[in-house]
């Protein structure tokens, strides 16, 4: 399930959990819209730590 921020006008962080085999990550993006054209400004993904 991904969770869709609005930072400001045309700006926005979208955030998630990737489920996998052996570790789940955390990922988040900036997403920029100017235009009608969509740019990413960031990313960053953060494995999980085991629990």
């Amino acid at each position: 399930m991904a969770l869709l921020s609005e930072l400001g006008p045309d700006l926005a962080l979208i955030t998630y959990l990737i489920r996998g085999i052996d570790r789940d990550s955390r990922h988040s993006s900036i997403w920029s819209s100017t235009g009608g054209r969509l740019q990413m400004l960031f990313h960053q993904g953060t494995f999980v730590a085991d629990q």
